[in-house]
């Protein structure tokens, strides 16, 4: 599961830095799935990222605490 985590990440951060128009093409150069398939990851990890309790969510919250 890490490495997949990883995978999204690195997806979701490596869009981010290209101009518009340029995902397709680098996708075709640097993985070996469709960019339909790395939406879907990307998807997931934004999901799973925005699930998560922040740091400051944790200090406030009790309960977050370990």
């Amino acid at each position: 599961m890490f490495g997949n985590e990883d995978k999204r990440r690195g997806l979701t951060e490596a869009k981010a830095l290209l101009k518009y128009g340029e995902w397709g093409k680098w996708l075709e150069e640097s993985v070996d799935f469709s960019q339909s398939r790395a939406n879907k990851l990307m998807r997931i990890f934004k999901e799973y990222r925005d699930r998560q309790p922040s740091a400051s969510n944790s200090d406030s919250d009790p309960n977050l605490r370990r």
